[in-house]
């Protein structure tokens, strides 16, 4: 599969995902996703450490996990609260649309056949979180399927084995 076909799957998934949560809030446009939930981008300068992969990918720990916690690893499932942002900040896809306040499941992290998958950065990204962390993913888009920079706000919830 190119990476052209999984950009195209990926934004038909999370425009339907969109389109069918937007009309679950009968005061709402179904058209127009509110994502007014949504916390604010984290201060990265403030974060407890940044770290600069080899494939252009950086990551910046806001909040350590649970130490007593696994690790994610490649193909677990794991339920986090997300928000995610193009480099000028816009917000492009949320859990936290249309006033939602549970956190969504990703399975297989890293799987290219799944939903989630941007590229090698999301999981590259995700790779050795513990439940409880908080993470902003900065994912060039040389890695990640798309022609922009993406900024993943990621708070893990749980993993599921």
């Amino acid at each position: 599969m190119t990476s052209k076909n999984i950009l195209i799957d990926f934004l038909f998934i999370t425009f339907s995902i969109l389109f069918l949560s937007a009309c679950n809030n009968n005061n709402s446009n179904p058209f127009v996703a509110d994502y007014s939930d949504a916390p604010p981008l984290p201060d990265t300068s403030s974060a407890i450490s940044k770290v600069t992969f080899e494939s252009g990918l950086i990551y910046y720990l806001i909040e350590e996990g649970n130490p007593e916690s696994f690790d994610v690893v490649f193909r677990d499932d794991i339920i986090a609260y997300y928000t995610t942002r193009l480099e000028d900040e816009e917000i492009i896809g949320s859990s936290y649309i249309n006033g939602s306040t549970s956190p969504v499941r990703v399975n297989n992290v890293g799987d290219q056949s799944t939903i989630n998958y941007v590229g090698s950065g999301f999981a590259e990204g995700v790779i050795g979180m513990k439940e409880g962390e908080r993470r902003v993913l900065v994912i060039p888009s040389e890695i990640n399927s798309t022609s922009e920079t993406l900024i993943f706000d990621i708070d893990l919830v749980t993993i599921e084995y």
